[in-house]
């Protein structure tokens, strides 16, 4: 996997949410080992978790169509979930990531906020299946 830029991500996200992707890369470090999870896997998953959620919407947008992520129109009423599937169409195209597992977690990052599990409607959910089945 190709390394990345951590100064060009923290200029992006911004110092706040750099620092919060950090805060999560630690966290999964230990929670991988206190679990016996491997640990490579979990901070690689941490570390993409936000990795695309942009001081800048624009930026997100330019990103989603470079990425070429399907049904773009559609995140329009949802914008707050396009991240995780721009970071996760990253991984595997700026940054070489081929591990499924890993690409799952990544794009799974938003379904773990509660105020977006309660307005997904069913087209949204029909884009979101069709990633995770990838």
């Amino acid at each position: 996997m190709k390394a990345i830029d951590w100064n060009t991500i923290a200029s992006r996200v911004g110092d706040k949410r750099y620092k919060h992707i950090m805060r999560v890369l630690e966290t999964a470090r230990h929670l991988a080992e206190r679990h016996g999870v491997d640990i490579e896997k979990a901070e690689t998953a941490a570390m993409f978790h936000d990795i695309c959620k942009y001081r800048d919407d624009e930026l997100l947008w330019q990103e989603a169509k470079r990425l070429n992520i399907q049904n773009l129109e559609d995140f329009k009423a949802f914008p707050q979930v396009l991240h995780a599937f721009v970071a996760a169409e990253s991984a595997k195209i700026d940054y070489g990531m081929e591990d499924e597992e890993i690409l799952d977690k990544i794009y799974e990052d938003f379904m773990n906020d509660d105020s977006i599990t309660t307005v997904l409607n069913n087209d949204l959910q029909t884009i979101i299946n069709h990633y995770l089945s990838k």
